[in-house]
């Protein structure tokens, strides 16, 4: 979750997409890579 929070920074570039984001979004979509990585490896 710091690193979520840190990549919702007030001055960081993600707040230009075109959608809220927030810290819990990134975080799901850092675990979901994740889960993705270890599925196509075969972990």
């Amino acid at each position: 979750m710091a690193v979520a929070n840190a990549a919702c920074a007030e001055n960081d570039t993600l707040h230009n997409m075109p959608f809220e984001v927030t810290p819990e979004k990134v975080c799901a979509a850092i675990k979901a890579a994740d889960a993705y990585g270890h599925y196509f490896l075969g972990e």
